[in-house]
């Protein structure tokens, strides 16, 4: 039915199959695989899905809604290399996809490859998502894997831990309380795990403290024109103190003073003398 030409026949089995292996999760835990794999792998269903979806253009609608029972079907179990293939130009609307085949460690090239670490919370409307898909990568990722995520996102995640922001968000979003709150637990599971990786958190609204030391440069015994003429400053001395040396007087003997005194009181007279 999925391979037919009858566009009503194929809408048909895709919502049967949808309708079967989406109620498939209810129950199962974290590292469960999906109960209805094994099964449809072994009726070929699962290899006509996956040659259903290689079709780009005809089947645009249907395609994603294959690609979503692909993504359910492989929960924490390895993709097959021609569906991982597939799905490059599209996971970016599969986030909590993503996560569930995140549970298995070797789909965690696939889901990073082509740097797609640098396009978390692309969409400011889904960070809930984002954030469940880094936690499950850093939780069964490889050292390598989880650096590259630690550093890719610990900005916005940064951005995240002021909760006035997520208040804020949840308005322009209409995000109930139970949303607001899971982001909000989840971006504090989520700090400690990227600051041991990538550096601690510097507050996101608030520049960062610096001890600022002024440059220090040699003193010189003159004139430092490049400090006074502005083009750098120099805490140094611009100019040097000058030593000024006061000499001592010489004293007079009585004979000299007497001699001196009348050299004064004649002068005095000639310049007071009225003729």
């Amino acid at each position: 039915m999925i391979d037919s030409e009858d566009g009503n026949v194929r809408n048909t089995a895709i919502l049967t199959i949808e309708n079967i292996i989406i109620p498939g999760l209810d129950g199962i835990k974290e590292g469960d695989q999906h109960p209805y794999r094994k099964q449809l792998q072994s009726d070929g269903t699962i290899p006509k899905l996956i040659k259903f979806i290689e079709d780009k253009e005809k089947y645009q609608y249907q395609r994603r809604q294959t690609i979503n029972i692909l993504f359910v079907l492989f929960k924490a179990y390895p993709l097959p290399p021609e569906f991982s293939s597939q799905i490059q130009d599209i996971k970016q609307f599969f986030i909590s996809q993503l996560t569930l085949v995140a549970e298995c460690p070797d789909n965690h090239e696939t889901i990073l490859a082509n740097n797609f670490e640098n396009k978390f919370f692309e969409d400011e409307s889904i960070p809930l998502l984002y954030l469940n898909l880094a936690l499950m990568l850093f939780k069964y990722g490889s050292k390598e894997n989880k650096q590259k995520v630690a550093f890719a996102i610990k900005n916005k995640v940064k951005g995240l831990t002021n909760f006035g922001f997520i208040d804020q968000m949840a308005n322009s979003y209409n995000w109930d309380e139970e949303m607001k709150q899971n982001i909000k637990l989840k971006v504090q599971e989520l700090k400690p795990i990227i600051e041991v990786i990538a550096g601690k958190f510097i507050n996101p609204f608030q520049a960062p403290l610096l001890k600022i030391r002024a440059p220090q440069f040699p003193q010189t015994g003159g004139f430092n024109q490049a400090g006074q003429m502005g083009r750098r400053i120099n805490p140094a001395l611009q100019l040097k103190s000058p030593i000024v040396t006061t000499p001592k007087m010489k004293l007079l003997t009585k004979e000299e003073e007497a001699s001196k005194h009348y050299i004064c009181e004649l002068s005095n007279q000639i310049m007071t003398d009225p003729v």
